[in-house]
């Protein structure tokens, strides 16, 4: 079954958990990997993919990006079709498993999005397996980077402008959606970016939630 895997000569596995991968943090984990010099012949990294489409945007993008560096190394997508809570984080959890019984000499990390894996994180750690889990969290500079994205797009906005308080927040969130950002962090995202719009005096907003660009 685990022919398709590099084994021999193998001193890292690193599993992505894609479930929550949009375009923004395929940039985040590749400059995590490249830090950690894991674009090697001796790293095999596992993206393990689900069935929604921003999942395959993510890789995609992920697969850009390590293009970008001209090296030889081990990418391998696994797909998962199944369509559950726990679907993904099942099938990964036994993928680590089946690797195991391969090569236990080897550094293991599981990269995720969110919190999961405490307990099959802890249980190897028990047997005394090198793993790991890093959590790739947006983090208070990544909402800022994305703020400023969208300023700049509605300054640069050669359509006409939205008129009101409602569009505006409307036009906010198409453009969010385009940008494959965080759903997650889009009201979030929408309040801070028109907050600086007023800030800078772009925009002014009368008591009937008209605007004025200036």
């Amino acid at each position: 079954m685990l022919d398709f895997f590099q084994t021999i000569g193998v001193k890292r596995y690193i599993f992505i958990d894609c479930e929550n991968g949009t375009i923004s943090n395929a940039e985040k984990t590749f400059k995590y990997l490249n830090a950690k010099c894991c674009f090697s012949l001796d790293t095999q990294i596992l993206c393990m993919i689900g069935a929604g489409a921003e999942q395959n945007k993510w890789y995609e993008n992920f697969c850009r990006y390590v293009n970008s560096l001209k090296v030889s190394c081990n990418i391998m997508p696994i797909r998962i079709l199944t369509v559950n809570d726990n679907a993904l984080d099942n099938v990964l959890s036994v993928y680590i498993g089946l690797t195991l019984a391969h090569n236990q000499n080897a550094e293991y990390t599981v990269i995720a999005f969110d919190k999961g894996y405490d307990a099959v994180i802890e249980h190897f750690q028990s047997a005394n397996i090198k793993i790991k889990r890093e959590i790739l969290l947006e983090t208070d500079e990544d909402i800022k980077e994305k703020v400023e994205v969208i300023f700049n797009h509605f300054i640069e906005l050669k359509t006409p402008k939205p008129k009101t308080l409602k569009t505006l927040r409307a036009s906010i969130s198409r453009f969010i959606t385009r940008k494959d950002y965080d759903e997650k962090s889009k009201d979030k995202l929408k309040e801070l970016a028109i907050e600086k719009l007023k800030a800078e005096e772009i925009i002014e907003i009368s008591d009937k939630q008209k605007i004025v660009w200036k």
